[in-house]
């Protein structure tokens, strides 16, 4: 679709008021975790800036056992329960049921869906980074490119209601941040003894299938349930069932997610690097450590920026349908822990939508606008069908949609510990497309910009679902217009899109990538450089002796550095 529908369009407006979120009672009342470890006074301290694990909290050092971060191999993870999506949930469906609700998902396959209809229904409205040191000012204040053009694909599976999967990735070259994603919050809420419990034993004690030879049993950890199950908060809108995992709480009803983050260079290596190992590149950044608390790099506001930009989004979406406080934030690169932080819903609220009037409505919005794109790009199909259902996005305000019958389902075990079983799906050849645009209006008065309004204005949305016929209207939605995403970002093209919609030459893309990762890691070192000379002077260090940094004895000598040296 080269430009917008004409006003002939038969636009379609939503009701807000239908997307309102409510509690579910249930009789599932698993205990919910506490913090461990005294990290609880975290969430007394000032949380606009990170607490160091080199500070004290209430004149007492932090655990050092919360340093160093157990890896992987080490976990037992047949301790450690799988991923159950919302197809499978019984407990889930039976709400679902019970309220009548024709949809349910998990906060998983949720949010990834929802974040794409905000950027269409915002108009890329820029995120708020004002809290935030002033060079930060001269850096992008749009949302991340991964959220911006990364398509989001869900599974569709009919019973008496319909589950929204997320699709399985047959491989992830970031599988070391989910995994640790997992085992980390245990880590972070069992006592010491328990959690090594959930540890193997040493290499050296395993027999040749991984057992442990002459090795007593040690106790089962306490409450088993807590393991096997988890706790959850369910949420209704008047067509979704959602679930959320509860993670933390702390007193009688303060509760809140726990949220690991990788630093910025380990995040943003696994595109880089391809001649090693996905599973070995992260090694190559551990001397990226957090050791200020402002400025561009090495420091905990670097990360508090990206989580800003990226992350945000997701988190707020899932702190709401679990009807919860905030997430608290354990900064690390894979190895070692640095920080903490508690960050508070209002907060990123503030951040993304401008405040938590605009999110609650934003959110209403959404799900009642995905409920309806789902209902039409269902009509004609089986309900004993399996569905494949993409979301991709385009450059303007414009979203195109694809759905594709499954026509087989391979499932195999894991290949790794800790990792889910293995998933295939095999589509039939003809898949049916749309395209849908948004429009909004304040007050009655078109509004292509609606970032900001208050709860005495009323905000309304229309959208209009064009079915792609092939040789009518496949022309691509990029060409510039009125309607363009107004998109401030200063980033360079994004990798993640679809071969329909964008002409992407990955080699350029690649050496982009990689020219802006030398450029990043260049200037950071010059400021180190900078920073360690001007602290020589200052305190009479010899020459030659790095001052300000410690670096990981372990970590392999970045590939970056010998492209450099060849380069010059």
């Amino acid at each position: 679709q080269s430009d917008p529908p004409g006003e002939t369009a038969a636009w379609q407006k939503l009701n807000i008021s239908d997307g309102k979120r409510k509690a579910v009672k249930h009789p599932w009342g698993e205990a919910v975790p506490n913090l461990a470890h005294g990290l609880e006074d975290v969430l007394h301290t000032n949380n606009k800036s990170a607490t160091s694990m080199e500070e004290k909290i209430n004149g007492k050092p932090f655990n050092e056992f919360l340093r160093t971060i157990p890896q992987p191999d080490m976990i037992d993870w047949e301790e450690i329960p799988g991923f159950v999506p919302p197809s499978r949930d019984p407990d889930l469906h039976r709400l679902a049921v019970q309220h009548k609700r024709r949809f349910k998902a998990s906060t998983s396959s949720f949010t990834g869906l929802m974040g794409h209809l905000y950027q269409v229904v915002s108009n890329n409205r820029p995120v708020d980074v004002s809290s935030l040191s002033p060079e930060f000012k001269k850096m992008p204040d749009s949302l991340s490119a991964t959220l911006r053009y990364k398509p989001v694909v869900s599974i569709l599976t009919y019973g008496w209601d319909l589950a929204v999967d997320s699709e399985p990735q047959l491989e992830n070259n970031n599988q070391i941040l989910i995994d640790l994603g997992k085992s980390m919050e245990y880590m972070l809420t069992m006592e010491r003894d328990k959690f090594q419990k959930l540890l193997l034993p040493p290499p050296d004690q395993r027999g040749k299938g991984g057992e442990t030879e002459g090795k007593v049993e040690v106790e089962a950890v306490e409450n088993p349930e807590n393991i096997s199950r988890g706790a959850y908060n369910f949420s209704m809108t008047p067509d979704f069932m959602l679930r959320s995992q509860l993670d933390c709480i702390y007193g009688e009803n303060k509760i809140f997610d726990i949220k690991t983050r990788a630093t910025h260079a380990i995040r943003n290596c696994f595109n880089l690097l391809p001649e090693i190992p996905a599973s070995e590149r992260h090694l190559h950044f551990l001397d990226y450590r957090l050791t200020t608390k402002k400025g561009l790099w090495f420091s905990f506001e670097r990360e508090m920026y990206d989580m800003i930009r990226a992350a945000f989004l997701k988190y707020s979406a899932q702190v709401r349908i679990g009807r919860m406080d905030g997430a608290f934030v354990a900064y690390h690169n894979t190895q070692e822990i640095f920080g903490f932080q508690y960050v508070p819903l209002s907060f990123m609220d503030k951040t993304v939508f401008g405040s938590s009037h605009m999110a609650d409505t934003v959110f209403a919005v959404c799900s009642t606008l995905l409920a309806r794109i789902i209902d039409q790009c269902i009509k004609g199909y089986d309900n004993a069908t399996k569905l494949r259902f993409s979301v991709i996005p385009t450059t303007k305000r414009c979203l195109k949609l694809r759905m594709e019958e499954i026509v087989d389902e391979t499932i195999s075990p894991p290949q790794e510990p800790g990792q889910d079983p293995r998933v295939v799906h095999q589509v039939a050849p003809e898949a049916k497309e749309w395209y849908m645009w948004v429009q909004t209006r304040v007050n009655g008065e078109p509004q292509p910009k609606p970032w900001i309004f208050t709860q005495q204005d009323s905000l309304e949305v229309e959208y209009v679902l064009e079915e792609i016929v092939k040789g009518k209207n496949t022309a691509r939605a990029t060409a510039p217009g009125s309607n363009t995403v107004n998109n401030q970002s200063k980033d360079t093209a994004s990798p993640y899109s679809d071969g329909a919609d964008f002409d992407v030459d990955w080699a350029e893309i690649f050496k982009a990538e990689v020219e802006r990762a030398e450029a990043e890691v260049a200037r950071a070192e010059a400021e180190v450089t900078s920073a360690e000379s001007d602290h020589r002077q200052r305190n009479g260090a010899p020459v030659g002796i790095k001052v300000g940094r410690r670096k990981n004895p372990k970590a392999p000598k970045s590939p970056l550095s010998k492209i450099r040296a060849e380069r010059s």
